[in-house]
């Protein structure tokens, strides 16, 4: 992230869902993704489907409330936004098919950087900082103002394209579109442009017989993204509204005031009263965006409230102008509970960058069909077979057989039995949530990927699991009036209200009931267990997902894939990127996990070439811990506590050497200073091993007798000069230990002759002379005993370096 942010504020639907937030955007600044200067405030909406525009003008009283009191007001002051980049987040509803929620649903893409010689933290990119990605890239030097967003879509790249924006002439307001097919605009909200380049009304959910009218000159329609910059002038006078009554109960200060909050639609409801098409009389009326108002909207119609609210709105916005920003090169995808879950796999696979994302599979025989994406996932199977179209993410199989049918979603999975067939039929939706009323417990979420939750159930004709309801009630020996209250009646019926699901069911008993793969397992007690607990509709699920709790599951998932994929490069030798994850593990508090992994290979019976590698990543890793609090990387490595370790290592005693090294350790953990000097001290361990492999070069050695030079005859060896080309330094450690290493490198003269060098001759007594430098300026060493040169391996020492070629 770039910008400078005067604050970022996030809207959350619920306390719970604020809570979780808030320590999930702690994560991210560890992780570098959001500065640490960045104040982040995490806000929960005033009520319960409040709509964006008043979620909107909440936050933005909330962030002016901050600016105000850091610049030492006393009272509310709008003047904090002459001088302010605010961006508002909204964390809209809970979402069926993420137990994380729109704003960090985990995307198939891993972060990375393009420029790897920056040290960065690995991790499943999440929708929040996709958009933080895209909104750094469109704010590149904007103007003072508040930028607004939904979390409710993805905007995907389907071009690499700069969306350079010359701000100069922008109007009051920029709204970013995306250019759309008409079809998929019928269910989304569309602009149309006039003559001036303005904004001239705004349309939600119209037909395509209307819809076409709007089309551009690539034959699409400017579709609304979601993301919107108001300039401050127009954030001072939406700012303004927040005192003007009904429009007050759209804050927590009129809720605190007993107010009645309303719903108010930020594009339907507050800019549509920009467009230059709108009349006073039409928006007044509230007859402008009937479509929307019927879900969201201020109520239409000629009541005294939703009038003056208008009245208000006309007042303070109809004079600004709203410019469309079209983003180039880009595909509009939404996150919506009101499709199927065919929309959200087919967003995923748009989105992929590879069909395996984060993902671990030990595989005997592998049965795959083209098209199947995993993410943050491991499987580990005898026999492992999956089908065209499905999506596994955040789970975890150790099974004997494992068969994925076709257009199968599976999230969140945990099930490990080496000696069972699991068997996931075609066209399923199987999902796990951790939920706030279950402590310690969660809930299998089963229907059929065709099955809408939200539409009226028909028991003659409808399905569940693919299964005709009649024989699920059937099979369950249950009665419908037992499902749905009997309060509702057979159009309100849906699964969204029935009450299928338990906390009290395992993954087998949750097949063998809904999917009726039972496989000879006893489905009476099944059935009696699943009557006397307590069962919860989808809608309570939703209600009451453990968001905290579904977060630490996929940090879980993500850092127990990262261990074995460390620990599988490492024993075969393969290349991979350690430092990310290092500083991944110790930004989100599982570098303990990783700790242990690396102490499991290093004490294993392997080889010295994995030994010294092993010991070069502990060293990464207590280094990232130590962070700059630590000091530098670089620094001695003898202190005399681990002189016992380093000893028995120098003898050959690795067994006993490393579990030294590792005991010494224990004692250098408290503090980042200490973690830092652990550092140093594994690389002069790695460095012993590297020097017992060197001497094994005496094996090789072969000495011919030859005649000795006279007394005072000098033999000199010569060399060009190496100029590096490419990779220089990448085939020492620690980078050959993560990336392997290739130096392109030439021999040249210098001036017609080989520059470097090197000259002895014998004397009469038994002394070396080190002379360095030439002419005047030079050291003369001289060595009359062995003692004289063991310093050789600290740098500091006068002449260390020949003392070293010695």
């Amino acid at each position: 992230m770039n910008k400078f942010w005067s604050c970022i504020v996030i809207t959350c639907p619920t306390l719970s869902s604020v809570i979780a937030t808030e320590r999930e955007i702690e994560f991210l600044k560890k992780k570098k993704r959001i500065p640490d200067y960045v104040a982040v405030l995490t806000i929960e909406d005033p009520a319960k489907n409040l709509g964006s525009g008043a979620a909107t003008l909440n936050a933005l009283l909330v962030a002016v409330e901050y600016l105000s009191a850091k610049q030492n007001y006393m009272v509310l002051s709008s003047d904090v936004l002459l001088k302010a980049h605010i961006l508002i987040l909204h964390n809209g509803r809970d979402y069926l098919y993420s137990c994380s929620g729109k704003a960090f649903i985990s995307l198939p893409i891993e972060y990375e950087l393009e420029d790897k010689s920056r040290p960065y933290a690995s991790g499943i990119l999440s929708n929040i900082e996709a958009i933080f990605q895209l909104i750094d890239e469109l704010s590149c030097e904007s103007p003072y103002g508040v930028w607004v967003c939904s979390t409710d879509m993805f905007i995907l790249q389907t071009e690499k394209q700069v969306n350079t924006i010359a701000w100069e002439n922008m109007a009051d307001v920029v709204m970013f579109c995306v250019p759309s097919e008409i079809e998929y605009a019928t269910g989304h909200g569309v602009v149309s442009i006039d003559e001036q380049g303005y904004v001239s009304d705004i349309y939600y959910c119209e037909p395509f017989e209307r819809i076409k009218d709007l089309v551009q000159e690539d034959g699409k329609v400017p579709l609304i993204s979601g993301l919107v910059f108001l300039n401050t002038n127009v954030a001072e006078s939406l700012l303004s509204l927040h005192i003007q009554s009904p429009l007050d109960s759209c804050t927590y200060l009129g809720l605190d005031c007993g107010n009645e909050p309303i719903q108010v639609s930020l594009y339907f409801d507050l800019l549509v009263a920009m467009s230059t098409n709108m009349n006073k009389d039409t928006f007044i009326s509230g007859k402008c965006g009937k479509t929307y108002n019927r879900k969201f909207g201020i109520q239409a119609g000629f009541t005294n409230e939703s009038i003056l609210a208008r009245s208000s709105v006309w007042r303070e916005l109809s004079n600004f102008r709203m410019t469309p920003k079209i983003i180039s090169g880009s595909q509009h995808l939404y996150w919506s509970n009101q499709q199927s879950v065919s929309n959200h796999v087919s967003n995923l696979f748009k989105i992929a960058s590879s069909e395996k994302v984060h993902t671990v599979c030990q595989i005997n025989k592998k049965i795959s069909a083209a098209k199947c994406l995993i993410i943050n996932s491991c499987v580990e199977a005898q026999t492992y077979e999956t089908s065209f179209n499905s999506v596994i993410s955040d789970s975890f199989f150790q099974v004997q057989d494992l068969k994925i049918g076709e257009n199968c979603f599976v999230s969140g999975i945990t099930f490990s039995d080496n000696h069972s067939k699991l068997n996931i039929p075609d066209n399923q939706v199987i999902m796990y949530t951790s939920i706030r009323e279950c402590l310690g417990n969660g809930c299998f979420v089963v229907f059929g990927v065709q099955e809408n939750p939200f539409i009226s159930t028909n028991l003659d004709e409808g399905t569940f699991c693919n299964k005709p309801w009649k024989q699920i009630l059937k099979h369950l020996d249950i009665q419908e009036n037992e499902i749905w209250s009997s309060e509702l009646n057979s159009k309100e019926r849906t699964l969204m209200n029935a009450r299928l699901f338990s906390c009290y069911l395992s993954l087998k008993e949750v097949l063998a009931l809904f999917l009726i793969e039972c496989s000879g397992e006893d489905i009476s007690g099944m059935i009696k267990k699943w009557k006397n607990h307590q069962r919860y509709t989808l809608a309570e699920v939703l209600e009451n997902i453990n968001y905290t709790e579904n977060f630490d599951y996929k940090r879980r998932t993500y850092s127990e894939i990262t261990c074995r994929k460390i620990k599988n490069a490492i024993l075969k030798n393969k290349d991979l990127h350690f430092l990310p994850y290092f500083y991944a593990a110790c930004a989100e508090d599982w570098s303990e996990s990783v700790m242990n992994t690396l102490d499991e290979v290093l004490l294993d019976n392997v080889n010295s070439v994995i030994k010294t590698r092993t010991l070069s990543c502990i060293a990464d890793l207590l280094s990232a811990k130590a962070g700059i609090c630590g000091g530098l990387r670089t620094g001695p490595g003898n202190n005399r506590t681990w002189n016992k370790a380093f000893t028995l290592l120098l003898s050959g005693d690795t067994a006993e050497g490393l579990k030294e090294v590792l005991k010494e350790r224990s004692n250098w953990l408290s503090r980042p200073d200490h973690l830092m000097r652990a550092a140093r001290h594994y690389e002069r361990a790695a460095q012993i091993f590297i020097q017992n492999s060197v001497k094994t070069v005496k094996e090789y050695m072969v000495l011919t007798p030859a005649s000795l030079p006279d007394i005072g005859v000098y033999i000199t060896a010569e060399c060009p000069a190496r100029i590096d080309l490419q990779g220089g330094w990448s085939d020492t450690p620690p980078i050959c230990y993560e990336l392997g290493g290739s130096v392109v490198n030439i021999a040249v003269l210098v001036d017609g002759k080989k520059p470097i060098g090197a000259r002895a001759c014998r004397t009469k007594e038994p002394f070396l002379t080190l002379k360095i430098g030439l002419g005047e300026i030079n050291q003369v060493i001289l060595i009359k005993d062995i003692k004289d040169i063991l310093n050789y391996d600290q740098p500091n020492a006068q002449g260390s370096l020949l003392k070293a070629a010695l």
